[in-house]
């Protein structure tokens, strides 16, 4: 066992330190100073660039050389700074009295500039007082680039000392060695005056096998072959010199906290082996931002994200070489100044990460998230990576697309970046063809419509004077022009309405467009009008197939639907991090990276005062429960107690030794409770303002911290993933909660005190049960990390906040989200609700506050559900939807949206669900193989029939209720007793799976949809078949009767959907126009309408009469079900994004529901009122 053997970590090594490693550059250093070569170290730091130059000099001056090192942390203006190096040549080299020598020497020759009087002291005082060779070592040269005036002169000046060999002898025995992290082109641009191109690069490599021999004698005694260990080591290491010096100390450590050597453990190779990397994982890979100590990974990750434009190259190049292994090394500026950041080596013409330890702390998922911060795009990409690739509403238009194109250039993006932008530009592409086209398609409408309007003007005016010349020839001719003056006119009138219609439908496909940047009010004011204007021509006319344009209704319920009631406060000057009501809920205070507090009145949004004393960002604000006093927790390391009414500072609480991230009053408003980047919780007198205790645990930076409603129970979020839950009274922890995958940012207790929720970087939201410490459920939907959340005052509903720029509802007991409001342009970081539960606050990276109305706007329409949505069904009220998905039925309420219940018992997929006539049974269709039968008040089943040999595709009841049909993969379709779940029947005839089924209105005939491309026929009552309708050139999906039963739609993986006579059997006409598998098809109510789904992410609206396209709505993903309701004013759609929408189909509802939500609005524009709003 070596004894006194010291690795050294951090800092030079002595220069007699064993651990010192003697490398190439050694050698290289030596003899070419010793020549006389201008030399020069351009390497990543902690490489060992000090030590060498300290070894260096030691041996030069054992050999007679006058050496001296100099670093450049002089700062200053140029005098100062040349000044500076004088003064140390003159200490170093002891050539005189330092102070005296810059008053006299350097003040005499004031006259000339700076440079020249270190070049005039270099030749008439430093050679002329030193006989022996000179050599000066300038380390950290790098430094010199904050400098803020031109250092051009100085390397100048160091190349003109090479030049003067020719002309004086005496500059031979002057060089210079340059040591730093930098490129020659950073340091000097002028390649006429650059000293690099005649001096010599040092290539200083990490260690190799053949050189460390010196830091295996430090394990002599503790292992068998310390060299063996030391070549593992390096497999780790790379031989980066502070890593392995790193490594070789901590397993030192751990080998005397073990008081034996592994050799006298009798311990065998494998076992050190992973002894090694367990020593490694635990002490450096996790939680390497605290185990970082000296600093050494923080510094990679710094150079790597040193500005955003060349970060985005860095990282680029850097995931290509996760991905790849390695990349050609070019030799470019850039990718010298990349290979400086430490994390990479040149080797064989390949750049590679340098070793193990990099290559597991930077990996590719640092490498996506430190992407996602610089990508401008960085939701809408994760948004459509996370839709494997098919979202196309996530791609760039426009002015972003641009944008990132611009932001772009220049970077070495991942493959799916390339991807993502190309595929952008390939839609805009796309886009502005069909725009042009459409733009052809318009004009030739308007100039045909303006053609008919002038030919009808032409003719009425014809009219109207052929009947001023025939008046004088009798009433009769005077009737006959009269009529051909009014037919004329309406002729005339036609056409304006065609000219009408058809600007009323561009102005509803544009609505559908719609981005909401901010504009909400303007938007739906436009759509309100089109609405308006629809209204005028429609007349009176219920049913939408009547209507000559439809895309107006869908555009005013898509703005109505995305919109949401806010009122903005700005006056923040930078990102705004916290927010918190008062408890009367009439003020607001706000926390913000511009060092200030500011308190708002909430009623009309307008700043109370600003609360300054802060030196640095404020990060968090909490009102006392009295509402009279204001915390606040800023990055100078205070909490400070302000007076509400005042505004005037009580107090300045002092004691963390770092950030201090979150503030919480206790419900008696005594105590206060503070989190810090120090890793701790400090409890503190709000009265006196002493320091009650300090909670230590979290293995990381503290991020937040919150009471329990009764006091009792304080809880604490961590970046080091845990939550943890401790006695107020004691101070002792009572549980540590684990589940999240990376930093918990906040955490919240319901109003109850039984629930706990936390927001993580992980991208989800949990809940916990308090009093066991256990999980209850985890949230998804943010697409990045979450920072905020807040529970309703009735614990009903949570708000998250999240860096996606989306707040998100979530209902508390079913865990399913209830909406996402949108509105703020960069990451939101806070939220809180009011007091009453009527307002949500949000703060944002965009510098704003938001005050949004929860209970005003968005009409629930977007459903969620995480095991899928294959298809729905309404009940025949139409208060109740039912949606099938991954072993699960849900019923939802339809006008709150709230779930009813959840419905399990199936073992595989549920394909399809129906309502019995009177509402009361459910039933369902499963990959299972059954079908089962549930009591739809209760949500118990009823029974299961089994009977399929395979997958069961679809389910209907008859008419009457009393018998239910089913279809199956097995080919068949099965007619069963609704009472007693026996089989009625099997019907036989398809040659492949039987995909669909449906009664007719009176109940004797079936249809039945298969993937043998055929629709038939079937008479229920002897369950013979009447018909085969053939035409579909491949499977048919889906069949359905008009309310009629004189009609039979049936929808195809064909692209289209069929009409079909069912007394004949004969094709009616074919529906073109989907561009993928037609997955569903509804009829309205009245029968004049179709819907149809497709998995070209489209839902079609079709006129029966015309068999033309009405409208179409484009979704997310592909859509697999679409049913109206029973009122025919609800259109409802399953998409494979697993959510189910409800659109409001009905003109007046929606215009009443835009009045509303304008009210406030119009109250002070009488003129748009009476426009939009007449009855208001």
């Amino acid at each position: 066992m070596t004894n006194n053997y010291e690795y050294k970590v951090g800092g030079s090594l002595g220069e007699n330190a064993p651990s010192y490693v003697e490398r190439q550059a050694d050698s290289d250093l030596y003899h070419s100073l010793k020549a006389g070569d201008l030399c020069y170290i351009f390497n990543s730091r902690q490489m060992g660039k000090t030590s060498l130059i300290v070894r260096t000099m030691k041996k030069l001056e054992a050999e007679g050389f006058a050496c001296t090192r100099l670093d450049f942390s002089v700062r200053g203006n140029s005098e100062q700074w040349y000044a500076g190096i004088v003064y140390k040549l003159v200490v170093n080299f002891n050539i005189g009295n330092p102070s005296e020598f810059l008053l006299k020497w350097w003040q005499e020759r004031g006259a000339i500039p700076s440079v020249q009087r270190l070049e005039d002291f270099i030749e008439t005082v430093l050679l002329a007082s030193i006989q022996s060779k000179i050599i000066i070592f300038i380390d950290e040269i790098d430094s010199i680039l904050s400098l803020d005036f031109a250092r051009d002169d100085f390397f100048a000046l160091i190349r003109s000392c090479y030049e003067k060999r020719n002309f004086n002898p005496e500059y031979r025995r002057l060089t210079f060695a340059l040591v730093g992290v930098a490129t020659p082109s950073d340091l000097i641009a002028d390649r006429g005056r650059t000293p690099f191109n005649i001096g010599k690069a040092i290539q200083l490599d990490g260690f190799k096998d053949s050189e460390i021999e010196p830091l295996a004698k430090g394990f002599s005694g503790y292992v068998e072959n310390p060299l063996a260990l030391m070549q593992y080591v390096l497999t780790w290491t790379g031989g980066q010199p502070f890593l392995t010096q790193k490594v070789c100390s901590l397993l030192i450590q751990n080998l005397t906290l073990n008081h034996s050597p592994i050799a006298e453990r009798g311990e065998g190779g494998d076992k050190i082996l992973s002894w090694v990397e367990s020593v490694i994982i635990s002490s450096i890979i996790e939680n390497w931002e605290t185990n970082d100590e000296p600093v050494h990974l923080k510094t990679i990750r710094d150079r790597m994200l040193l500005g955003e434009q060349i970060a985005g190259c860095f990282l680029g190049w850097y995931q290509q070489i996760l991905l790849t292994g390695n990349i050609f090394a070019d030799n470019s500026v850039e990718q010298m100044r990349f290979r400086l950041t430490g994390l990479v080596v040149k080797q064989q013409e390949k750049l590679k990460v340098y070793n193990k330890i990099y290559e597991s702390v930077f990996n590719s998922n640092w490498v996506e998230k430190e992407l996602n911060k610089l990508r401008p795009y960085a939701v809408t990409f994760q948004a459509w990576v996370d839709s494997q690739y098919r979202d196309e509403s996530r791609l760039l238009r426009g002015r972003a697309l641009q944008e990132a194109l611009v932001w772009a250039d220049g970077k070495s993006l991942s493959n799916e970046d390339s991807r993502y932008l190309s595929a952008s530009q390939e839609l805009e592409k796309r886009e502005l063809e069909v725009a042009l086209a459409v733009k052809e398609e318009e004009s030739q409408i308007l100039a045909a419509a303006n053609e008919k309007l002038s030919q009808a003007n032409k003719t009425l005016s014809q009219a109207q004077n052929k009947s001023r010349r025939m008046i004088r020839f009798g009433s009769t001719f005077l009737v006959v022009s009269i009529i051909g003056a009014i037919i004329a006119s309406v002729f005339a009138n036609n056409a304006k309405n065609e000219l009408q219609v058809t600007q009323l439908e561009q102005i509803g496909i544009n609505l559908l467009q719609e981005q909401f940047t901010g504009r909400e009010t303007e938007s739906l004011m436009k759509a309100m009008r089109a609405g308006r204007e629809l209204k005028t021509l429609v007349k009176g006319k219920q049913s939408l197939a009547d209507y000559p344009t439809f895309s107006p209704v869908l555009g005013l319920q898509y703005i109505l639907s995305n919109i949401r009631k806010y009122k903005q406060l700005n006056g923040h000057q930078n990102e705004v991090y916290g927010v918190a009501f008062s408890p009367d809920g009439k003020t607001l205070a706000s926390a913000s990276k511009d060092k200030t507090i500011k308190l708002w009145n909430v009623t009309t949004g307008q700043q109370i005062s600003s609360l300054t004393g802060h030196k640095n960002e404020v990060n968090s604000v909490a009102f006392s429960p009295d509402g009279k006093t204001l915390a606040s927790a800023s990055s100078d390391k205070t909490i400070k107690l302000w007076n509400v009414n005042t505004g005037q500072q009580i107090s300045s609480l002092t004691g963390h030794k770092n950030e201090v991230n979150s503030v919480a009053f206790s419900s008696d408003g005594k105590t206060l409770a503070s989190a810090s980047y120090d890793k701790t919780i400090k409890l503190w007198n709000v009265n006196t303002g002493q320091q009650i205790s300090s909670l230590t645990g979290h293995k990381n930076y503290v991020t937040s911290v919150a009471f329990s409603p009764d006091g009792k129970t304080l809880a604490s979020a961590s970046a080091d993933k845990t939550i943890k839950l401790w006695n107020v009274n004691t101070g002792q922890q009572t549980y540590s909660l684990t589940g999240h995958q990376d930093y918990v940012f906040s955490v919240a207790f319901s109003p109850d005190g039984k629930t706990l929720a936390s927001a993580s970087a992980d991208k989800t939201i949990k809940l916990w049960n308090v009093n066991t410490g256990q999980q209850i459920s985890s949230l998804t939907g943010h697409l990045i990390s979450v920072f905020s959340v807040a529970f309703s005052p009735d614990g009903k509903t949570l708000a998250s906040a999240s860096w996606d720029y989306t707040i998100k509802l979530w209902n508390v007991n079913t865990g399913q989200q209830i909406s996402s409001l949108t509105g703020h342009q960069n990451a939101v970081i806070s939220v809180a609700f009011s007091p009453d539960g009527k307002t949500l606050a949000s703060a944002s990276a965009d510098h704003t506050i938001k005050l949004w109305n929860v209970n005003m706007g968005q009409q629930i329409s977007n459903l969620t559900d995480q095991n899928g949505a294959y298809s729905v069904a309404f009940s025949p009220n139409g208060k109740t939807l039912a949606s099938a998905g991954n072993k699960t039925i849900k019923l939802w309420n339809v006008n709150t949206g709230q779930q009813i219940s959840s419905l399990s018992g199936h073992q595989n997929i549920v394909n399809s669900v129906v309502f019995s006539p009177d509402g009361k049974t459910l039933a369902s269709a499963s990959s299972d193989k059954t079908v089962k039968l549930w009591n739809v008040n209760t949500g118990q089943q009823i029974s299961s029939l089994s009977g399929h040999q395979s997958d069961v595709m679809s389910v209907a009841f008859s008419p009457d209720g009393k018998t239910l049909a089913s279809a199956s993969a097995d080919n068949t379709i099965k007619l069963w007793n609704v009472n007693t779940g026996q089989q009625i029947s099997s019907l036989s005839g398809h040659q492949n799976f039987v995909t669909s089924v449906a009664f007719s209105p009176d109940g004797k005939t079936l249809a039945s949809a298969s993937s043998d491309k055929t629709v038939k026929l079937w008479n229920v009552n002897t369950g013979q078949q009447t018909s085969s309708l053939s035409g579909h050139q491949n499977f048919v999906n889906s069949v359905v009767f008009s309310p009629d039963g004189k009609t039979l739609a049936s929808a195809s993986w064909d692209k289209t959907i069929k009409l079909w006579n069912v007394n004949t059997g004969q094709q009616i006409s074919s529906l073109s126009g989907h561009q993928n598998f037609v997955n569903s098809v509804a009829f309205s109510p009245d029968g004049k309408m179709i819907a149809s789904a497709s998995a070209d992410n489209t839902i079609k609206l079709w006129n029966v009469n015309t068999s033309q396209q009405i409208s179409s709505l484009t979704h997310q993903n592909f859509v697999n079900s679409v049913l109206f309701s029973p009122n025919g004013k609800t259109l409802a759609y399953a998409s494979s994004d697993k959510t189910i929408k409800l659109l409001n189909l009905n003109l007046d509802d929606l215009l009443a529901r835009g009045c509303d939500y304008l009210k406030e609005y119009l109250a002070t524009r009488e003129k748009e009122r009476k426009e939009l709003c007449p009855s208001q």
